[in-house]
């Protein structure tokens, strides 16, 4: 379920429900909050916003791995081409799902392509709940089948111990640098609740590579920020305001606009390249209507960017992004 989204963004936010939610009901509240925030926000005006949907209702609890991990690759596969950084805010089982994906991806050498790139997990029992270890013994047992889920939350399930095993500094290097096929920078960011009496304050600290932030909320409640101002809401956009950003790029069309010959100079040095971009996309433009798409493309650009900062990119690599939307068929 897609609650923001713009043809210019190349930032993408995914939430992932935990168990027993779902798209909706699990983050009531925050669409609202987002939306209201794009309104004034370039920071986060500049990110797609999807709600991820898996099955997890009581009855009908397929394992996380493979079947809703699968599921979450597949989404990320299919529209991964618009984006250069994907961001997964997770609550509680999700953010096993979150990470079990990450390392999946990363063990079948897909490092170097993988764009996610910050993971904020919410009330996750990282470490697996000790209370469930007879339920997935009973999941061992012939004929049972019910709350496959609830049994991969065990402490002992395998889900937790690959998880355990596998999220360290082997794969997720704690700070920015080129990635390899199996090891790449993850800004993960734990948020554990004081009164989370599911997973546990202790549960869901995370591990060594993990940032924590503790906050007064119970589990449910740290999916569900009521306003703005309140803790969890600048936590998560704070992180999301200071994500990738193009701070480079954005002082140096700062520096182009304050004089109106860097500006000539800009459009002069940018033509050609636009220009080709122009008529693949607009192949009913006369010669005459590519010249002047061409600077209108260029100066808009020079306006717009700033609006919707787009991360990860040098300046030139940021116009030809920006012509390719702002002429092509992108949704």
């Amino acid at each position: 379920m897609w609650f923001n989204r713009h043809p210019l963004n190349n930032s993408l936010v995914v939430f992932v429900h935990g168990i027993f939610g779902d798209k909706w009901g699990t983050w009531h509240g925050v669409p609202g909050i987002i939306q209201n925030m794009a309104e004034y926000d370039p920071w986060i005006r500049s990110y797609d916003y999807y709600s991820f949907q898996y099955d997890s209702t009581a009855f009908h609890q397929p394992p996380v791995i493979p079947f809703a991990v699968d599921g979450l690759r597949q989404l990320l596969s299919k529209i991964q081409g618009k984006y250069e950084t994907v961001v997964l805010i997770a609550h509680s089982q999700g953010g096993l799902l979150s990470k079990a994906y990450i390392l999946e991806e990363l063990q079948a050498g897909n490092g170097s392509a993988m764009k996610v790139d910050l993971l904020v997990t919410l009330g996750t029992p990282h470490a697996g709940r000790k209370v469930l270890n007879p339920l997935h013994l009973m999941r061992k047992l012939p004929g049972v089948r019910t709350f496959g889920q609830l049994a991969q939350l065990a402490s002992r399930s395998e889900t937790i111990g690959f998880i355990r095993e596998h999220w360290n500094e082997k794969h997720i290097l704690r700070r920015p640098g080129n990635p390899s096929s199996k090891r790449r920078h993850i800004r993960s960011v734990a948020v554990v609740g004081a009164y989370d009496i599911w997973a546990g304050s202790a549960g869901s600290e995370g591990y060594p590579v993990d940032v924590r932030h503790y906050l007064e909320k119970s589990h449910p409640a740290l999916a569900k920020p009521r306003s703005e101002g309140e803790a969890l809401s600048e936590l998560i956009v704070g992180e999301l305001r200071g994500h990738r950003r193009p701070d480079a790029a954005l002082k140096e069309i700062k520096e182009i606009r304050s004089d109106p010959e860097k500006v000539k100079q800009f459009v002069v040095r940018n033509s050609e390249g636009v220009a080709q971009i122009i008529k693949v996309n607009r192949v009913d433009l006369p010669v005459e209507g590519i010249q002047t798409k061409t600077a209108t493309v260029i100066l808009d650009f020079l306006i717009d960017c700033p609006r919707r900062p787009m991360r990860c990119l040098a300046l030139d690599k940021m116009l030809q992004v920006y012509a390719d939307r702002i002429t092509g068929d992108w949704q």
